[in-house]
């Protein structure tokens, strides 16, 4: 995706859906990185395992 297109959200799949429901696929929720307000707050969400995030 380019900066400035549209962002596009889809229905997830029944498979990702059911990956999600079997634990395969988790979700992550953390703090936010790189900002100086609002640092506690909870608004971080990645999938877990995920190779685009970065690791620490």
């Amino acid at each position: 995706m380019d900066a400035g297109q549209a962002l596009r959200l889809e229905h997830r799949s029944e498979d990702f859906q059911q990956a999600v429901e079997e634990g395969t696929i988790n979700f992550v929720q953390t703090t936010r990185i790189g900002i100086t307000k609002g640092i506690d707050l909870p608004w971080r969400w990645y999938l877990g395992n995920c190779v685009a995030v970065s690791q620490l």
